[in-house]
């Protein structure tokens, strides 16, 4: 559509709907393609970016993950860390 709007944004309003505060959260984005770009733009100041899998080209991303195994991984080690 016509508008300004992207995934960047749409983070931002999913976490305004969900009321969650963003000095208590931390958004983590992950995405696979140059059309997750206007998200890790976007979160470089307030969350984190993480692409997966193979890129050639310029990434706004802060971390790689090659696959969704480690995405799997990843989600796991937060999951034993950090339960509440």
């Amino acid at each position: 559509p016509a508008i300004d709007w992207h995934k960047g944004k749409a983070v931002y309003w999913l976490l305004e709907r969900l009321k969650l505060d963003m000095n208590n959260n931390i958004p983590v984005y992950f995405g696979d393609d140059v059309t997750d770009e206007d998200a890790f733009r976007e979160l470089v100041d307030d969350g984190i970016g993480i692409i997966v899998g193979e890129f050639t080209y310029p990434t706004a991303a802060s971390y790689f993950l090659k696959d969704e195994k480690e995405v799997a991984q990843f989600l796991g080690y937060l999951s034993d860390k950090y339960q509440t």
